[in-house]
């Protein structure tokens, strides 16, 4: 660990310094040591799967892990790709920001989480306690991020439950305005909206695989303002009120 590091991580990684880098200290790549100039610099930095657990996303059931994981996704992509068209982001060769552990210690997510970067969550269990219409993970631009999102990879958490009781909880996730993207969803319970798709653009292919659903969910999926384009490829629902809401 580094003297200016803020977290222990959980496997060795390796740093240079670079005494003439001026990078921002971000506890992660770049880290500052009073005893020499420079920066310490990161091997793995370009690394194309990035840990989670780098920014300190811990999985106890009980820590916020919101902001930490806000923060890996929103290196993971900065870092790399142009845009393929005025307005749009392309992550074809993006970096995967990672969430690990096999446990049956979840994940605690007080959202939104927005994700604009491709990920692989698949080996996590996420706790999300929204209530009402309020969204735990939301896939592509929001009302603050605007830019279309192309060619996303992303596997979502094994496992998301909410707080809620029966329709209790709000949505789970929200997916909109990403194209020509592959994002594969797991077992979900206690949520008001398993998934909401909104604000696709018509005419670009799209091919989101869902998982199994689980219980007490009242809307299996949302779709709204889909597009003359815009398809979705679904399967495997149980345990629904309604399988679908079209708007």
């Amino acid at each position: 660990r580094n003297y200016s590091a803020t977290v222990l991580w959980d496997q060795p990684r390796a740093f240079r310094n670079d005494p003439t880098a001026t990078n921002t200290h971000d506890g992660v790549h770049y880290l500052t040591n009073r005893s020499i100039t420079g920066r310490w610099v990161s091997a793995d930095r370009f690394s194309p799967v990035q840990n989670a657990a780098w920014w300190g996303v811990i999985n106890d059931g009980s820590t916020d892990a919101t902001a930490a994981l806000q923060s890996a996704a929103d290196y993971c992509r900065i870092s790399d790709n142009p845009n393929s068209t005025p307005g749009a982001l392309d992550l074809s060769n993006g970096k995967i920001l990672h969430l690990g552990g096999v446990s049956t210690n979840p994940y605690r997510i007080n959202g939104p989480l927005v994700l604009n970067c491709n990920f692989d969550f698949s080996q996590a269990v996420v706790y999300a306690p929204v209530a009402g219409t309020n969204v735990a993970i939301w896939v592509g631009p929001n009302a603050t991020n605007k830019l279309a999102i192309w060619n996303i990879r992303g596997k979502m958490p094994a496992v998301m439950y909410s707080g809620g009781t029966s329709y209790g909880g709000g949505i789970a996730i929200v997916v909109s305005s990403v194209a020509s993207s592959q994002i594969e969803f797991g077992y979900m319970e206690r949520f008001h909206t398993g998934i909401k798709f909104l604000g696709y653009n018509g005419g670009n292919t799209r091919n989101i695989y869902s998982g199994a659903f689980a219980n007490a969910c009242r809307h299996a999926f949302w779709l709204e303002s889909l597009g003359s384009g815009g398809f979705c490829n679904l399967n495997q629902f149980q345990g629904f009120n309604a399988l679908a809401t079209v708007v």
